[in-house]
């Protein structure tokens, strides 16, 4: 395992040594002081076309040229670092130009802190690059307002900051600004939007900030409340479209079930009626004549005798001018019809 380890280390630090250019022996350097916006030429002497210029910053190569001369647009910050032109051949470095730029501070990030507690005090931490170096008074203005509100940063010092190029990370000389604010002085309001101005003797720079000072974005009560004060109107209007849904739905269910008794009641009533009701019933005996019964009628051809049965066989006599024959059983009635009836007569009957 240790054969294998020393091993690795001897393969990379061959590789190493060979991408390190040498500095030949007339070499020149130079110092190049531009502005952001700028335009920027280089050259070096050509042996053959096999010329190759390199940009390194902090120690990291970001890209390469495969002409001898060099021409850069549009400077920016980005472009800061060290360009070196080299022999394709031997690596040896032929010529050497240290960029630096100038110009109004770049914001890179910024992030907020939102304060927990009664202070609720609120801090941005933000990363910028700045040649000359930003000023420490930094002025805050609440968005749409035309009053602003100079606060000095509570911690202004030089670092290396991270950025990226090319797909490449790298480090880059800058600043870090931490600045604390009492959102009581900017506005009541429990959500604000502010405007921060950085600025250095060349120029100035803005960023864009929303502070939530009661409730934090993350918590998901402060959102729903939010929502509610924000749209207060929606919410009384859908609350009240409810209700009435409800009292609609409650009253349609009322009618029913009371269309539904009023309906059980009318046919208890009429099937009452039906079984009170007199019904007329006509009758054929055996012999083929009409004979005409009043309801109740009997299903059997022998009952009890009472008065009214009594009445009815006299009645029936009478008018029909018919006899009949009763039987031995005592307490028993029967009759028979001796004569048939004619049709016509019948019709004068009923």
């Amino acid at each position: 395992m240790n054969a294998f380890v020393g091993l690795s280390i001897f393969i990379n630090l061959v590789s190493l040594v060979k991408n390190v250019s040498t500095v030949c022996n007339n070499t020149t350097v130079m110092i190049e002081q531009r502005t952001v916006g700028d335009s920027l030429s280089m050259s070096c002497p050509s042996q053959n076309n096999q010329i190759r210029w390199e940009h390194h910053s902090s120690n990291v190569l970001l890209r390469t040229f495969n002409t001898p001369n060099v021409d850069i647009f549009n400077i920016s910050y980005l472009d800061i670092g060290t360009y070196q032109c080299s022999t394709i051949k031997d690596s040896c470095i032929r010529n050497k130009v240290i960029l630096n730029v100038e110009g109004p501070p770049v914001v890179l990030r910024a992030e907020k802190y939102i304060g927990i507690g009664d202070t609720n005090m609120i801090l941005i931490a933000s990363e910028l690059v700045s040649f000359p170096r930003p000023d420490e008074n930094v002025t805050i203005i609440v968005c749409g307002a035309q009053n602003q509100k100079k606060i000095i940063a509570t911690e202004y010092h030089s670092r290396l900051v991270k950025t990226s190029r090319y797909n490449l990370d790298f480090e880059i000389t800058g600043y870090c600004i931490n600045i604390t604010i009492d959102p009581s002085t900017l506005t009541e309001e429990t959500f604000v939007c502010i405007e921060v101005y950085i600025s250095n003797r060349i120029g100035e720079t803005m960023f864009t900030l929303n502070l939530i000072t009661k409730y934090d974005d993350s918590d998901d009560r402060g959102s729903f409340f939010r929502f509610l004060r924000e749209n207060s109107f929606l919410v009384s209007l859908s609350g009240l479209g409810l209700l009435l849904l409800i009292i609609l739905i409650v009253l349609i269910t009322l009618c029913r079930r009371l269309k539904r008794v009023e309906t059980i009641k009318v046919s208890e009533s009429y099937d009452s009626m039906r079984t009170h009701s007199v019904r007329s019933h006509r009758t054929t005996n055996p012999n083929k004549s009409n004979t005409l019964w009043r309801n109740p009628v009997p299903s059997q051809t022998s009952f009890d005798p009472d008065q009214t049965l009594q009445l009815r066989v006299d009645l029936y006599e009478q008018n029909a001018g018919k006899s009949f024959a009763r039987t031995q059983n005592p307490g028993v009635y029967s009759f028979q019809q001796s004569e048939t009836l004619s049709d016509e007569e019948y019709d004068d009957f009923v």
